[in-house]
């Protein structure tokens, strides 16, 4: 039996852009972000205008419910979400067939692997999402811990200055510890989850990981987005949550992509979701 499920290439990349477009907006929803927006509804759409008002004022109302009162939850759904997104894109992706000069070939369906998707999500939120929401928090609390005071007496550090070389310290912490560590992890899990053996899953950290941190590609490497930074920086999480994890990570070690050197830990989702909660 063939694996995956038969279909339409257009629909699950229509499928997938409105899902990630959600995604990426879910930080950003509350009832007054959208109330312009569902004004505009009701005046210029005869018919549906207030049926489509009523129902984006409903779901952005609960993204904003849901983002405050469960911020977890949040976190959770929204992460697991981006990877599963990010999947989708890499099996689009990987499904193009190699191209033939003097010949354009169109493939109008594709075979689409959901297992495969759902290992992609849980993944990235046993690896990634969930770790970096406590991380972001711990980080928090930095500047209250004796050894963080003690340092900034020692260095001498003006008062001015303080707020700058906490944010510095806390991007360093993060990208020395942290991103190191989730990325081993997220590659073990999935191998894991792919029912690789213990001895195979390790083996391909060693070697993954290692590619990534002494080969990285220039594109992807010189892009450590504001996302990142902020995380880093700990911001509060009332005001700016953790950014969720990319897509492009969930899609990094799935052995259907040719290269393992894409350098997860340097990439985020959308700049969206730097934007601070209401």
């Amino acid at each position: 039996m063939p694996d995956g499920v038969e279909v339409a290439k257009a629909t699950l990349i229509g499928t997938d852009a409105a899902l990630s477009l959600f995604v990426a907006s879910a930080p950003l929803l509350s009832s007054e972000l959208v109330a312009p927006l569902t004004a505009v509804l009701r005046k210029g759409v005869p018919v549906l205008g207030n049926a489509l008002a009523g129902g984006l004022h409903t779901v952005a109302a609960a993204c904003q419910r849901l983002r405050l009162q469960q911020t977890l939850i949040f976190v959770m759904i929204h992460g697991a979400l981006t990877y599963a997104c990010g999947d989708a894109f890499a099996q689009v992706v990987s499904s193009q067939p190699p191209a033939v000069a003097g010949k354009k070939s169109v493939v109008r369906t594709m075979r689409w692997q959901p297992l495969r998707t759902a290992r992609a999500a849980v993944a990235g939120l046993a690896a990634d999402a969930i770790p970096f929401y406590y991380w972001g928090a711990a980080l928090q609390q930095l500047p209250e811990m004796p050894w963080v005071r003690w340092l900034l007496r020692v260095a001498r550090i003006p008062e001015g200055v303080v707020p700058a070389a906490l944010v510095s310290l806390k991007i360093g912490l993060h990208t020395v510890f942290f991103q190191p560590v989730t990325t081993a992890w997220l590659i073990l899990v999935q191998a894991l989850l792919r029912r690789d053996s213990w001895a195979d899953a390790c083996g391909l950290v060693r070697r993954r990981h290692a590619c990534c941190t002494t080969n990285p590609r220039p594109s992807v490497a010189a892009a450590p987005t504001l996302t990142t930074t902020a995380g880093a920086a700990g911001l509060r999480l009332r005001s700016s949550w953790p950014p969720p994890p990319s897509p492009w990570v969930a899609s990094w070690s799935t052995p259907s992509l040719p290269s393992p050197c894409s350098r997860p830990c340097a990439t985020w989702a959308s700049s969206a979701t730097l934007s601070t909660w209401p």
